[in-house]
């Protein structure tokens, strides 16, 4: 019996998938690689894949993709200040519309990053406006204290 690996795990929950990822270890452990592949209409590698994770004790659900590090990502403080400068700016700025959009804009991401520097790209600086005006915005989880941030130090000089 054919079964398509594919459309069963596409729309699966995960305790679902984690049991025909079961179901096909035992198969190919019994019937070998190939029969699976076969079977259940998938490549060897995947096979492979399920089989060696499921021989070093690992689950049979999916690894995050989620970047361990992000490098490049912005300073906690500047998050905190630009999210606390479009809140309080909110109701002074004048509002505009961008060109070709139908969306208002509050807040310049040009002219934070020219008024205080920013070292952030403006395309990052304009995402944390976006997502700041497109809803009720809930301080940051960081283990800052969102109250020290105007304390701060960054590169060893107070800021």
């Amino acid at each position: 019996m054919k079964i398509v690996y594919h459309t069963v795990i596409r729309d699966a929950t995960p305790r679902l998938q984690s049991a025909v990822r079961e179901e096909m270890v035992a198969y190919a452990t019994r019937h070998g690689i190939k029969a699976a592949c076969r079977t259940y209409e998938i490549a060897r590698n995947t096979v492979r894949k399920w089989v060696r994770r499921a021989k070093e004790d690992e689950p049979l659900t999916n690894r995050s993709t989620r970047p361990a590090n992000s490098p490049n990502a912005m300073i906690p403080y500047w998050r905190l200040k630009i999210i606390d400068e479009a809140t309080k700016e909110r109701a002074r700025l004048i509002r505009y519309r961008a060109p070709n959009t139908k969306k208002k804009i509050v807040i310049s991401a040009s002219w934070l990053k020219q008024k205080w520097k920013i070292p952030s790209s403006l395309s990052t600086i304009l995402s944390l406006l976006h997502r700041v005006r497109t809803k009720d915005h809930a301080p940051p989880k960081t283990t800052l204290d969102r109250l020290s941030y105007q304390s701060m130090e960054i590169g060893g000089s107070a800021i």
